[in-house]
């Protein structure tokens, strides 16, 4: 299970259709549910992806999809500490993956928290506040790094210079300082769609437990 785990950690949803995972749903928007049951699995792992990424942060606002991940991590680790439960968010160009890994009973209470932070819950200032101030003090930090360089770099020959894809992930400070908790739950209501996302569960799970947590459309 932990080999199992440490792929699906790595590809996400693709992890379902690596191991033949079964198409639970269809949404009409495009997201789909896929089920990989292993009864012999200690842990519940889902992977939402949903199909936005840095290369969508609003002109002007450049790594508001990276400080969201920030605070989405740092929140909701901290309200699922309750389900023994965690949560990873990898944010790419066109690709926000939420990763959470939870007890099988309590996967489908720690996915409701998450669910809500994704979507309805208020983000608190205050830990908007503290993801903000670590991306400032890394990005002051790596100014002129060569690392910063080579990415830089590497983005305009891979997407072309100009081209939204190739703004830093994180953003630049200029960029970063007059972001708030408004700026984040706006662009969560424009770009983060539950019925838009590819969502993965593996472990032991069977598809009518997944089908209460998710629905069906």
């Amino acid at each position: 299970m932990m080999h199992r785990l440490a792929l699906f950690r790595i590809v996400g949803p693709a992890l379902a259709l690596a191991c033949g995972g079964p198409l639970l749903a269809q949404g009409a928007s495009g997201g789909r549910v896929f089920v990989d049951a292993d009864p012999t699995g200690r842990m519940v792992a889902v992977a939402l992806s949903f199909p936005t990424g840095h290369a969508h942060d609003p002109q002007g606002g450049e790594g508001t999809a990276f400080l969201l991940g920030e605070v989405v991590t740092a929140e909701g680790n901290l309200r699922l500490t309750r389900h023994n439960a965690q949560v990873e968010v990898r944010v790419e160009p066109s690709r926000f993956l939420v990763t959470l890994l939870a007890p099988p009973e309590r996967w489908a209470a720690a996915m409701g928290e998450l669910r809500g932070l994704l979507s309805s819950s208020p983000l608190p200032e205050s830990e908007v506040t503290r993801a903000r101030i670590r991306v400032e003090n890394r990005l002051l930090f790596e100014s002129g790094a060569p690392i910063r360089i080579f990415e830089r770099e590497k983005a305009a020959f891979l997407f072309g210079a100009g081209d939204p894809a190739a703004r830093p992930r994180e953003g630049t400070r200029a960029s970063v300082i007059p972001l708030d908790a408004a700026a984040l739950m706006r662009f969560r209501e424009d770009r983060l769609q539950i019925d838009n996302a590819t969502i993965a569960v593996t472990g032991p799970v069977t598809p009518t437990s997944v089908e209460q947590v998710f629905g069906t459309p």
